[in-house]
């Protein structure tokens, strides 16, 4: 892997200190994440009563619908609000394609199933799994992958890929993942994992 070194299995190894960006990328930042929906009469209550992101604004384009979201930032007005947006991280993009949710048996790919693997999930931090997850449940979640459970199969790439390591076990255990109205994973992680 060149410059990058490889770890042994079942090491978690954080470094002592972040490298400095190349001058070039200095004031780069990761500002949203897009994707494609079928329904927004089901994603829309999901993200925004259940997960609790707010509609930072809504962008009709003709043959689809943008849907821009993130965590309340409060205090700004709707001008502020489009000069800052892109100062902004962690925010979500959904795409409705008008009709797609009316396609009987239409489904986005969601990047976990052969043979087309690639996006992986969303992750969120949250104070308390277990109510996280009984709360997104009201709003259409499927449980993936419960709490407690670290098996193979709970990760999903390509079978024969991965082997779970016991170092990995225990804080796999302590996550768990859901699956939104369209299907992509969203992880939730407990905001103090414990170190065994």
């Amino acid at each position: 892997m060149g410059k990058y070194p490889e770890h042994a299995a079942g090491t978690h190894v954080v470094e002592p200190e972040w490298a400095p960006q190349p001058d070039e990328t200095v004031g780069w930042r990761l500002n949203h994440l897009m994707l494609r929906i079928r329904d927004p009469a089901l994603s829309l209550p999901f993200y925004v009563d259940g997960v609790g992101l707010r509609i930072v604004f809504t962008f009709n384009s003709g043959p689809m619908t943008v849907y821009y979201m993130g965590f309340p930032q409060h205090g700004w007005g709707p001008q502020e609000t489009l000069a800052k947006l892109q100062m902004r991280d962690g925010l979500l993009e959904l795409v409705h394609v008008h009709g797609t949710e009316d396609e009987q048996g239409f489904k986005y790919n969601n990047g976990n199933e052969a043979p087309h693997y690639g996006f992986g999930h969303i992750g969120l931090t949250v104070p308390d799994v277990p109510a996280a997850i009984a709360r997104l449940e009201k709003f259409g979640a499927k449980v993936f992958k419960p709490l407690g459970v670290a098996t193979n199969e709970t990760i999903p790439v390509p079978p024969g890929k991965v082997e779970i390591v016991d170092g990995y076990k225990d804080l796999y255990r302590q996550i768990a993942m859901i699956q939104d109205p369209d299907g992509y994973l969203v992880e939730l992680v407990p905001q103090h994992l414990e170190k065994k």
